[in-house]
This record gives structure tokens, C-alpha cells and sequence, in this order.
């Protein structure tokens, strides 16, 4: 066992100069460091290039069978320590048969529980993750406590314990992989600890010595040779996931001229639903269309529609850039939670005993959350008791006790899909100056405090807001509103306001001004909704600190044509402008719409665009490519002499799939 292992240095909340305890069955790699009180279990592997340094907070714990991957690094403060199983308190707890993988950092005052899982690059700081948690890349979990069996998706940020109690249940499949990490780093520790005994290495040798061609590349899973028309792992990982949850798979191809249109061809059917015979399936259509676009198809045989649609082939042979697994599929078609919301109608006046009927007669659960108007303004609601009952009368009397109980409070209701294990519905049914109904049922005509125009005063708000808001309610879409100080200003981080309850133009008004009232001296914007396509029609600043009102223009609101069907983008009259949008940056906005990815904008001028400091531009709201590109085309016009890039989000993982200059400086 090679071990680079050091006392911790004297400092004066450290003068006891600990030094490592490593079982002897572990393996350190002889380029990693490991400092100070460091307790590290049976049958670790700890790769290259770790650094363990229990030199400020202290001691670490490493359970049995984990592994630390490369360029990992294990740090802890002085101060701040959490609770082990052995009920000591550690600087850094890490579990028994955990994967720390490479690049990640732990640190401290940090518990990981057994069985977890850390993504590349995540960050885990000043928090509890329980038991069997899977992690993907590019995480950072800070100031919470994780359940027991969570799965955090690659990108995400968490950082409130609201994010954290909402987080899905991993799936068996990720703890199959979690698994087979496990076993892979213990064949890793046996190889390396081989490798430096003649004894165990002797043997070996003389086995290869004897091998006069190497073995041929075998497929992992049907024992093909793999040639140009092999599945990517990623793939894999679909064609598995999707058969475990029961969906059928199909394919479709396409050359450059149909893809630019959008005309896909299907491939053969696969009819087989054993995963060797699929992957022969897939690889053949691979194989026959050579040169071309192809894509992986997931069916819902019972619903009869498509869970999937993901590119696995391009005639450049470039990789694709997918999600590894779609979570986001859900049996009945709704998205997943932190999505938009579904479940009944947004106007509670006369309809609570309806919502609670409907959600009871799908077999939902219901609960609450409540919050004092300082927690509201942050979105830091707190939860409230599960309602147990199963039938209406019931279910409408603890509901009634809840809102009695937290009377001059913000109370919402959620509906819960039990299986799903996700949210069907958040509404909020009680404001700090409603008075609920005492006694055993809820309030039969609720009043929200906005119902009332009294408080509305036309000066509030410009003309151009209110016909804003005229339209929106013509069209049938919802309305909210997010805010901002000047400091998340800056930083494009919003905060969700107030959901404007109603569809009468007063009502919706007074709450509106009432929104405004209450965030003087700060930047809001008013959102529009489409509760039917679930996005954004509207995003526009109607309020900054210093009372200053916006532009008109793009600039100001959404994209021109976000409300006119009929606008057309037709591109500058002169070829050499910096607005002219080029083909392929026409045939990347079809590809992203064609995908069901959102769109928007970041710009620089040339010292941003040196430190690489972009600046969020405009969200291209609409899914017609006229629209997209008219709207493309006026944003380039008003950055001219600046980099502009584009930006393709996949709003169900909830990460970037697109990023690309498409204007220079």
C-alpha cells in the first residue's frame, strides 16, 4: 500500500499532531495526500491525485468499500461539526460503500450517509445527505439536509430545505449503477494493490507473454464486435431505462434536407422487448443509415404516445449532447415536480370544495403549507400536517381547522400523486387579511384580499401594463410576477411573487397594485402564462427602484410576435449586417424547436467577452420558428458591436444543451 500520510500541522485549535489510521486492507494511491486525523475503513480505494487534509476541522471518517476518485478533495472549517453513526461528531462523516467521484469536493461540516453517490465536480457543504442518495455532476448541495434515498439531477442547486424535501426518490436503476461503481473502484484497489506485489503480478504476465494477437472490442451487452455503429453508453442507459419501465422503442432517420423540415422516416419496428435483441435492432438501423440523422423513439404502449425523442446518430459522426436518462416521463403525461403545475381551476372563490373533490376522486393526497409574509416573500414556505381522509367531508373539516390554526398566514394547498411521488397542484386559498370559516368545513365562498378594486389606483401602473394585462386576460392566460433587488437584479436571479388569482380585470388589478406597493424600491416583472402550453407567453419589467418606467420595445417586454400569429421573420435587407441571421444558425433554432428546447440570449462587449462574463439577453418565448427568428433577428439588431450567443435549454432536465457565438464584436 503506497500512502503519502502526514500529521496535521500545529495551529492552536490543533496541537495534538494527528496522524492517519488506515485499515490496512485500503488502498492510497502514492500520489494522493492524506493529513491529520483521517480514519479510513476496510477495502477503501483512494485514487490519484486525492487530497484528504483533516488539517483545519477534523477528524474525517471513511466507512468500509467507499472510494475516492481522482482530483478529489476532503476538507473541513475549524468550527461546525456532524453527528457519525457512531454518535461522535466528525468534521467529515462518509459512509460505508460510497463513490466520491472525480473532482468532487466534500466539505465539512459534511455527513454522507452509506450507499450515496457524488456526480463529477459536485460540492457538498455544510450539509446531511442520508442513506442511498445518488448525485449526479455538477451539484451543489449547502446548508440542508437530504432524506434518505433522494436523487438530485445533474446541474441542480440546493440550497434551502424546500429544495431538498422535494427532491424525486432515486430509481432502482440509479442504485444498480451506484452498485456497479462500487464494484469496479474494489476490482480497481485489488488491481493496483496486484500490481505492486511480484508475487500477484508474476502470473499475470506469463499469461499475456503467451497471447500472441490481442482480443478483439466486444460489445458489453450482446457480445457483438463493436464497429462505427455501436450505442454510446448514454444510449445504453435510455434503451435500459426505457424497457424497465415497460415503453416500447422505435426508431426514425433522416438526411440533412428532411432534418432542416423536420420529416423523419421511421426505421424497421422493433418488436422485441428483450434488451440484446433491441440493441441488434437499433444498431442495424445505425448501420443502414450511415451518413444520416438518427434518433431513439420511447413508447407509452398504453397511452399510445411517444416519452421520449433523443438524437443517438449525425452524419458527422460528432457526439450527441442527450441526458443520460429522461426522469422526466411520468405514466400519465404530466411533468415532473418543479414543473408547471396542473389540477384544477386558478379561481378558488367558489371552487376549493371542487378542487378538494377532484383531487380525492383521482386518489390524491392533499397537504398544506403556510407561511408568515416574511417567509412568503422569500418562498421559504413550511409544511404543513398530511390530511389523512380519503373522503370529502372529512378531508373539507381538517382542512378548515388547518386554515383556523394558521389564521393571518399565507396558506396553500397541494395535491399529491402518490405514485408519481410528485405535486399535481399548488394554489394558495388563504391570504394574512382572509378569516377563514371556523368550525369543521372550509371557507364555501372564499374572498381573496385582491377581489376587491378598492385599492387599485391607475397611477400605479402605465398604460402599456395595463393593456398588458387586458390581453393576457383575453387570451386566457395566467398571470404572476417575480421581483428583484438591485443586487439579483444584476445577477438574472428573480424571486417568484405573488400568482394573481382571478380572471376579472379588477381583481387582477388591485393585486397587482398591492404587489407594487409592497416592493417599492425594487425591480418587478410581470409573467404571463399559458396554462395549456405550460411556458411563458410575457416577461416584462412594470416596476424599478427608481421609479424609472421601461422602454418600449423588445427590449422592455417579450419579443415582438409573441402575440401575433400571424408575424413572419423575414431577415435584414443588407447581407453584411450584424443582424443577419447565417443558415445554420436558422437550422439550429429549428433543431432546438423541433426538440422541445427553450431558447434565449447572453451578450458581452469585448472586456466581458475576455474575463467571460456574459450577460442573461432575451428569452425567444414562442415555439413557431417565425416567431423565434423574427424575435433572434431584433435582439442582434440591438446588440450590434457586441457578442451575442445562443442558448438551448432543455427545460425538463433543466440544463443547457446549446451554447454557440452567432454575432462577434
Amino acid at each position: 500500500m503506497a500512502v503519502r500520510g502526514l500529521a496535521a500541522p500545529p495551529t492552536p485549535w490543533s496541537k495534538e499532531l494527528a496522524t492517519p489510521q488506515i485499515d490496512p486492507s485500503t488502498y492510497v494511491h502514492a500520489s494522493s495526500d492524506i493529513i491529520g486525523d483521517v480514519r479510513i475503513g476496510k477495502n477503501v480505494h483512494i485514487a490519484p491525485g486525492v487530497s484528504i487534509r483533516a488539517d483545519e476541522g477534523s477528524p474525517f471518517f471513511i466507512g468500509d468499500n467507499s472510494n475516492v476518485q481522482d482530483a478529489v478533495v476532503i476538507h473541513g472549517l475549524e468550527k461546525g461539526r456532524v453527528a457519525g453513526d457512531d454518535k461522535s461528531l466528525y468534521s467529515v462523516w462518509i459512509g460505508n460503500n460510497v463513490s466520491i467521484t472525480h473532482m468532487a469536493l466534500i466539505h465539512g461540516p459534511a455527513y454522507v450517509g452509506d450507499d450515496c453517490f457524488i456526480g463529477f465536480r459536485s460540492t457538498v457543504f455544510n450539509a446531511r445527505l442520508g442513506k442511498g442518495c445518488v448525485v449526479m455532476m455538477h451539484v451543489l448541495i449547502q446548508d440542508v439536509e437530504i432524506p434518505d434515498g433522494k436523487y438530485i439531477a445533474a446541474g441542480s442547486i440546493i440550497t434551502t430545505q424546500q429544495q431538498a424535501d422535494r427532491l424525486p426518490d432515486a430509481l432502482s436503476i440509479d442504485l444498480q449503477f451506484a452498485s456497479h461503481i462500487i464494484g469496479i473502484n474494489d476490482a480497481l484497489r485489488a488491481g493496483y494493490q496486484c500490481a505492486e506485489n511480484i508475487a500477484c503480478i508474476a502470473p499475470i504476465r506469463e499469461e499475456f507473454a503467451g497471447e500472441d494477437t490481442p482480443t478483439a472490442a466486444v460489445h458489453p451487452t450482446n457480445g457483438k464486435s463493436m464497429g462505427n455503429n455501436h450505442l454510446d453508453a448514454t444510449s445504453l442507459d435510455q434503451v435500459r431505462h426505457l424497457l424497465s419501465q415497460g415503453y416500447r422503442i422505435g426508431t426514425e432517420h433522416a438526411d440533412a434536407r428532411r432534418f432542416r423540415s423536420n420529416a423523419w422516416q421511421s426505421c424497421a419496428p422493433i418488436q422485441s422487448t428483450r434488451e440484446s435483441e433491441v440493441i441488434s435492432g437499433l444498431e442495424a438501423c445505425l448501420a443502414e443509415h450511415t451518413g444520416e440523422y438518427v434518433r431513439l423513439i420511447g413508447i407509452d404502449p398504453k397511452a399510445k404516445r411517444r416519452v421520449l425523442e433523443t438524437i443517438i446518430q449525425r452524419p458527422d459522426g460528432k457526439p450527441v449532447t442527450a441526458p443520460p436518462i429522461n426522469r422526466v416521463l411520468s405514466t400519465d403525461g404530466a411533468p415532473a415536480a418543479g414543473g408547471a403545475r396542473t389540477g384544477g381551476s386558478s379561481n378558488l372563490k367558489a371552487d376549493l370544495s371542487d378542487q378538494v373533490r377532484q383531487l380525492l376522486s383521482q386518489g390524491y393526497r392533499i397537504t398544506t403549507e403556510h407561511a408568515d409574509a416574511r417567509r412568503f416573500r422569500s418562498n421559504a414556505w413550511q409544511g404543513g400536517p398530511s390530511i389523512q381522509a380519503t373522503r370529502e367531508p372529512e378531508a373539507l373539516a381538517a382542512l378548515g381547522a388547518i386554515l383556523a390554526e394558521h389564521a393571518g398566514e399565507y396558506v396553500r394547498l397541494i395535491g399529491i400523486d402518490p405514485k408519481a411521488k410528485r405535486r399535481v397542484l399548488e394554489t394558495i386559498i388563504q391570504r394574512p387579511d382572509d378569516k377563514p370559516t371556523a368550525g369543521g368545513t372550509a371557507p364555501a365562498a372564499y374572498t381573496s384580499s385582491s377581489s376587491s378594486a378598492a385599492g387599485y389606483s391607475s397611477s400605479s401602473l402605465d398604460t402599456s401594463s395595463l393593456d398588458q394585462v387586458r390581453h393576457l386576460l383575453s387570451q386566457g392566460y395566467r398571470i404572476t410576477t417575480e421581483y428583484a433587488d438591485v443586487r439579483r437584479f444584476r445577477s438574472n436571479s428573480w424571486l417568484s411573487g405573488t400568482t394573481l388569482q382571478g380572471s376579472r380585470e379588477p381583481e387582477v388589478l388591485a393585486a397587482l397594485s398591492a404587489f407594487l406597493a409592497e416592493h417599492t424600491g425594487e425591480y418587478v416583472r410581470l409573467i404571463g402564462i399559458d396554462p395549456k402550453a405550460k411556458r411563458r407567453v410575457l416577461e416584462t419589467i412594470i416596476q424599478r427602484p427608481d421609479g424609472g418606467k421601461p422602454a418600449a420595445g423588445p427590449s422592455a417586454a417579450t419579443p415582438a410576435g409573441t402575440f401575433t400569429s400571424s408575424s413572419s421573420y423575414s431577415p435584414p435587407a443588407t447581407s453584411g449586417g450584424s443582424s443577419q441571421i447565417k443558415p445554420e444558425v436558422v437550422d439550429q433554432v429549428r433543431q432546438l424547436l423541433a426538440q422541445g428546447s427553450r431558447i434565449t440570449t447572453e451578450y458581452a462587449d469585448v472586456r466581458r467577452f475576455r474575463s467571460n462574463s456574459w450577460l442573461s439577453g432575451t428569452t425567444l418565448q414562442g415555439s413557431r420558428e417565425p416567431e423565434v427568428l423574427a424575435a433572434l433577428s431584433a435582439f442582434l439588431a440591438e446588440h450590434t458591436g457586441e457578442y451575442v450567443r445562443l442558448i438551448g435549454i432543455d427545460p425538463k432536465a433543466k440544463r443547457r444543451v446549446l451554447e454557440t457565438i452567432i454575432q462577434r464584436g
